[in-house]
């Protein structure tokens, strides 16, 4: 085969070799993470939906308890409808009832039974009068709390759903039942919210039957509570192993107990899907979450259809540039043949004439020289051995010398050994050391390209030292931080030469993404450049993550308590208004004591709820036009009796030339407000409180001073940390949390601003804060702070 089609023929199979196996490897590799992605997503969705359905059913069940609890509910029971009073009575209890219905949107119907099964009053006064003592929300709420399962009212022609509990006397005798009506459509919503997984994604509750009871995304509201559910998912979620689990233990543990619950089966439209289940114990539901199979892939077609067509494109370039290049090399070679095929026939005066500026061109100019060389070659034979000869001998006579001389050399480096054998032992002591350190070593070249790694490298990376070797960190971890944060890494360890400390979210060989704390310093020379960077990583995930399951518990248990304190706060209003008839001084004072109390319980609950929501990242930043001073002036009035109380001067010290900035009203106001009443609680009685909102170079500055305590020296450092309280802090006021200047500090750094304090021991402490004239940085998110 001619050396041309050699050449093209090694360009094309070189070309569609690398081709297809750049295909491949991005096929498989995008399909396993889009897959595990996908999967993920599926558990998460499945979990905080079935999460947010169990809390919803226990608030009305609380709800349904409360009521059935409360005092005019027995009263009226118990009073005969002949007498005078069952009029007032009777008034009573259906403004109770009204009020109920408008206190949660969420019920339909609010209705009261005797003992007989008679409804006696209602929302609906249609309702009153009519007898069904044979329902089971009256036969079952007889006895204690019961959940009817969505069913189809003939009477009111809906969907509905109730939760009834009993009416007790003091004795515990029966005197009727309470009972709610919910319409299911009222947490419809929560199943349409998509995760982006396609346009199949699709959630919906099925019953202990099996059947829907919430719509399907393609057949509507015509399948409730009359289409079956019969897949693989439906009969699992209803495995009675399962549903005990879910039952004692909720969801903590269940994938470490059962495994993964992701399946590849049939929907109920015969359609190739995969799905995750969560059982519902509080209503024996099973929630399916699910997107179908060809969703899941659909990309990879077109991605392989573009990487075709660009490779098509590429191959009939690359094989036109091919044929151009071969048949340039080849051109001057036919000229060496032909000049070659003369010599062999004994002509030594050729010459060849190439002009191409390559290795040919010096081969051709060889050729002439080599031919210039063998017709002087025989004349000059002789004369070369004559002289060689006598060269021979002189040589001989200089390598004897020469010996000795090595053999003095060659005891130099005897001793050079022994010390350099000394100095490989210490180097090989201090490699075993760092070999088998905890944390992961690394050491770079000034452009990151790594040098040298210890063990922990593949066990925290999963990359192998020696595919780590010789390649830039950021190809192997693929920066999954923003831009920001390297710039200002690279910064610090490069061009101010400093020791850089922090953490950061890498990701590892098989594409899982892990936190870790890292310490990169430079390691410089006498003239202080940099020679290369060592750095320090440990794996910080599980602590992260423990972390999180901290700030979500904190989040669940405010939540849970908000409605069992929001309950007892509206009793004890309505105690303290009369509504359960008039109370002596001394209750009323015993009262006053509890709602003081459980308004400060109130106030705890509502700071836990902001610290988890700033660090779940779920919180609003809205900023809209401010006048700062307006805001300052409003929480003054707030607190007005507290000032006036502890006899404070209130000095103020605005700036003329204000502007109108951009900030979030509510978390300024939670600013002030946290400032103030610190200022107000650690200044002595008749102190000086001194407050200024100023503008200075472009930024907007507000600051707090107090003339109280001061700040112990050990405790500065703390003072901005989570429910860390100064020393002579809680001698001055021990009712404090410890939440309130750790709550300002993160919404002043996550609005772009920064704060600060300066104490003087004894004599006063000022905090402050300052903006942008730019304002407060927006931040999306889910929750605004209270």
């Amino acid at each position: 085969m001619k050396i041309r089609n050699k050449i093209n023929f090694s360009f094309i199979a070189v070309f569609i070799f690398t081709a297809a196996l750049i295909c491949l490897v991005a096929d498989l590799y995008s399909s396993s993470v889009i897959k595990n992605n996908i999967y993920s997503y599926l558990h998460a969705s499945g979990r905080a939906r079935a999460e947010h359905i169990r809390t919803f059913i226990q608030d009305q069940e609380n709800t349904s308890v409360i009521l059935a609890a409360a005092s005019v509910y027995r009263d009226f029971l118990k009073e005969p409808t002949t007498t005078s009073q069952y009029k007032a009575i009777k008034n009573k209890i259906d403004k109770r009832l009204v009020r109920t219905k408008e206190a949660d949107s969420n019920i339909y119907e609010v209705f009261i039974m005797d003992n007989s099964g008679k409804i006696v009053a209602s929302s609906d006064k249609a309702q009153e009068g009519s007898i069904d003592a044979s329902a089971d929300y009256f036969t079952n709420g007889k006895t204690g709390v019961y959940f009817k399962d969505v069913y189809f009212s003939n009477i009111l022609k809906i969907f509905s759903y109730t939760i009834s509990a009993p009416v007790l006397d003091d004795n515990g005798a029966l005197l009727g039942v309470s009972i709610l009506r919910y319409l299911p459509s009222d947490f419809f919503s929560i199943f349409k919210s998509e995760n982006g997984l396609g346009n199949t994604e699709e959630n919906f509750l099925i019953n202990k039957d099996k059947f829907f009871i919430t719509p399907s995304r393609f057949l509507g509201e015509s399948v409730i509570l009359k289409q079956k559910v019969e897949t693989t998912n439906s009969a699992a979620c209803f495995d009675p192993k399962e549903m005990d689990y879910v039952t004692k233990n909720g969801y903590s543990g269940f994938l470490q107990t059962f495994g993964s619950q992701i399946v590849a089966t049939k929907d109920y439209r015969n359609i190739d899907v995969v799905a995750v289940h969560s059982y519902i114990p509080e209503t024996n539901w099973c929630l399916i979450t699910k997107v179908d199979q060809k969703d899941i892939l659909d990309y990879r077609f077109n991605l392989i259809l573009f990487l075709s067509s660009i490779f098509i494109v590429a191959l009939l370039v690359f094989l036109f540039i091919g044929i151009l290049i071969s048949r340039k090399i080849v051109k001057p070679i036919k000229y060496l043949q032909l000049a070659v095929a003369k010599v062999k026939q004994g002509d030594f005066n050729q010459k060849v004439e190439v002009k191409t500026n390559d290795e040919i061109e010096d081969l051709a100019k060889g050729f002439n020289t080599m031919l210039s060389a063998v017709k002087q070659s025989r004349s000059e034979v002789d004369k070369k051995v004559k002289e060689q000869t006598r060269d021979i001998n002189n040589k001989s006579q200089e390598l004897e010398g020469q010996k000795q001389a090595v053999l003095n050399i060659l005891e130099d480096v005897e001793k050079e050994k022994s010390k350099i054998e000394l100095l490989v032992n210490d180097l090989e002591k201090f490699k075993l050391a760092v070999e088998n350190a905890s944390d992961q070593v690394v050491i770079t070249d000034i452009d990151g390209i790594v040098l040298y790694g210890n063990k922990m490298v593949e066990k925290i990376t999963g990359y192998t030292v020696a595919e780590s070797i010789g390649k830039k960190a950021g190809s192997l971890w693929h920066l999954p931080m923003t831009e920001a944060y390297y710039k200002k890494f690279w910064d610090i360890i490069k061009n101010k030469k400093q020791n850089f400390n922090g953490e950061i979210k890498n990701r590892r060989k098989n594409g899982e993404e892990y936190i870790a704390a890292i310490s990169v310093s430079p390691v410089l020379d006498k003239a202080g450049q940099i020679l290369f960077f060592v750095g320090l990583e440990r794996d910080i995930t599980q602590q992260k993550e423990i972390d999180q399951e901290k700030t979500e518990f904190v989040s669940l248990a405010s939540h849970q308590l908000k409605t069992p304190v929001g309950s007892i706060s509206w009793n004890l209003e309505m105690l303290q208004n009369g509504d359960y008839g008039p109370l002596s001084s001394e209750q009323k004072e015993i009262v006053a004591e509890m709602y003081g109390m459980n308004q400060r319980m109130n106030e705890l609950i509502n700071s836990l709820l902001n610290v988890s929501r700033i660090e779940m990242g779920v919180f609003v930043i809205d900023p809209t036009p401010v006048k700062f001073t307006e805001v300052c002036e409003d929480v003054l009035d707030e607190m007005k009796p507290r000032i006036i109380a502890k006899g404070h001067e209130i000095v103020k010290k605005y700036s003329k030339d204000l502007p109108i900035v951009p900030a979030d009203k509510n978390l300024l106001r939670i600013i002030f407000q946290n400032f103030i009443s610190n200022a107000i609680k650690y200044t002595p009685e008749k102190g000086k409180i001194k407050i200024a909102i100023e503008k200075k170079a472009n930024d907007i500055v507000i600051s707090v001073c107090n003339n109280g305590a001061g700040v112990p020296e050990k405790d500065k450092t703390k003072i901005f940390s989570k429910l860390f309280r100064a020393s002579n802090a809680q001698d001055i006021d021990p009712d404090g949390n410890g939440i309130g200047l750790y709550l300002v500090k993160k919404i002043v750094e996550n609005g772009g601003g920064k704060i600060w304090f300066e104490s003087v021991k004894d004599k006063e402490t000022t905090f402050y804060v300052s903006f942008p004239l730019s304002g407060m940085v927006k931040k999306e998110g889910t929750k605004a702070l209270s």
